[in-house]
């Protein structure tokens, strides 16, 4: 949305099933249980890694940028179509969730996937530090980096859903622990957003690499020492995909799928918009980094904004007003192009600052409303595997819209020095980008959300006590 975006529990009580199940569960102690890090549990404290973490590493964000900009000489719609091939791992989120899910090693379901794959995010940012030449090696070290990262995430995302279904019945836990996961990335992305930037001007792209990768040996660290313990589960594999199937013939189910995939599907003008900010108006990459700096305080805004005045209004009421409110700002680049702003006497610099802040603080509007649906909705059992579904579904979303803008750049000879279609192209990706709201019937409420939980768990009881 931004100008420049960075764009379990058994059906069955675990002390009936059956002993011989084929199937291992980790049962996540609750942090009383487990060792306590300053006050805080060890598992609570791994889902914050893993995601002060992915806010981390977006310091090597404009460094890629730059690297198929300057080094590697792509054109945007070339980058907007590279790009797509880090996506394709996050679609395919599930299938690493359900690997989790049902798949322990030594009987564990989360430890070792994070040991072996932080450790595997960790190469792949090193490959890319290692004088990438070719615009197929670059996409092949970032494939590494976003296949550990959407491993290392479905899992802890897993985590928070089993956490916001054991805070109880209301709204305000799931909001809690959904908004504290999303603000920790926040948060990381804020305390490197400046000098993603910056640091180009004094040390190279292979150092900025390098130092990133380090980011992810915190999850690695962390999954050290968390403990996992293992009961049987009373669904094998073929249970799990059943339920899985089941779950998702569900009109409240598929119905944010569909919404989330169209909001995120509609081209977007962001690489673009980068190369004419850089290339055009002769932005320095400092410049950037104070932009990405920029989206960061507006994210964590968002975030604090939601918390204390809209996460009890209607979750259609804030997708239907929020977008309406962001497309005058979505627009506002024609501005830009035009010089109007300069006929105002507001300078390019403040101007780009200013508008970028708003979009992106309404962007944590649009997300954060689809996030908290889907942790609420989340089948026990298969919570990482069902909220890694509706969250792919939006990933499906980037990709399509990235071929898009990919397709549209190039139909319009937009490159890396013309720039004379640029307003076009904002005007078609304005128009695209309300068809959303065309699916907003399909998001249920909060309430109709609590009332799929309270079924799903009433038909556990039953399973409960026909396996007694």
């Amino acid at each position: 949305m931004s100008l420049f975006s960075s764009r379990p529990r058994s059906s069955a009580d675990p002390e009936h099933a059956p002993e011989d199940a084929s199937l291992l569960r980790s049962e996540i102690r609750t942090d009383k249980e487990e060792v306590q890090l300053f006050g805080v549990g060890l598992t609570q404290l791994l889902i914050w890694t893993v995601a002060f973490t992915d806010g981390l590493t977006h310091l090597a964000g404009l460094a890629t940028y730059y690297l198929f900009k300057d080094d590697l000489a792509l054109s945007p719609a070339e980058v907007s179509l590279i790009f797509i091939a880090p996506a394709i791992p996050s679609i395919i989120k599930p299938l690493f969730a359900f690997t989790s899910d049902s798949y322990p090693i030594f009987g564990e379901r989360r430890r070792p996937y994070m040991l072996i794959f932080s450790f595997l995010q960790a190469v792949g940012y090193i490959l890319l530090a290692a004088k990438v030449r070719t615009a197929f090696g670059a996409a092949f070290a970032l494939m590494i980096i976003a296949l550990s990262s959407a491993f290392c995430s479905s899992i802890a995302e897993g985590l928070v859903v089993e956490r916001s279904g054991a805070a109880g019945q209301t709204l305000d836990g799931s909001v809690d622990i959904v908004t504290k996961f999303i603000g920790f990335r926040a948060l990381g992305s804020f305390l490197v957003a400046y000098f993603s930037g910056s640091l180009l001007e004094h040390v190279s792209k292979e150092a900025i690499f390098l130092t990133t990768a380090c980011f992810p040996l915190l999850i690695t660290a962390t999954a050290i020492k968390m403990k996992e313990t293992t009961r049987a589960s009373g669904r094998d594999t073929l249970g799990q995909f059943k339920e899985f199937s089941k779950f998702v013939q569900q009109k409240i189910i598929w119905g944010p799928a569909l919404f989330s995939f169209l909001f995120m599907a509609t081209p977007d003008y962001d690489t673009a918009m980068f190369f004419f900010f850089t290339n055009k108006l002769g932005f320095s990459p400092t410049f950037m980094g104070a932009l990405r700096l920029t989206y960061s305080v507006a994210a964590m805004a968002g975030i604090v904004i939601y918390v204390k005045f809209l996460k009890n209004t209607s979750f259609k009421a804030i997708l239907l007003w929020s977008i309406v409110a962001a497309l005058p700002i979505y627009l506002s680049p024609l501005l830009l192009i035009s010089g109007i702003n300069r006929t105002l006497y507001i300078p390019d610099s403040v101007f780009v600052l200013s508008g970028s802040f708003l979009i992106e603080a309404l962007s944590e509007f649009q997300i954060l409303p689809l996030t908290i649906l889907a942790s609420r909705i989340c089948p026990a059992g298969l919570e990482a595997t069902m909220y890694a579904f509706l969250m792919s579904s939006r990933t499906i979303g980037v990709v399509a819209s990235r071929a898009l803008s990919s397709a549209g750049l190039s139909l319009l000879n937009i490159t890396a020095s013309n720039f004379t279609h640029l307003s076009v192209w904002i005007w078609i990706c304005g128009a695209l980008f309300v068809t959303p709201l065309l699916l907003l019937p399909m998001i249920p409420e909060a309430r109709e959300a609590m009332l799929l939980k309270n079924e799903e768990q009433e038909e556990a009881k039953k399973n409960i006590e026909a396996a007694a």
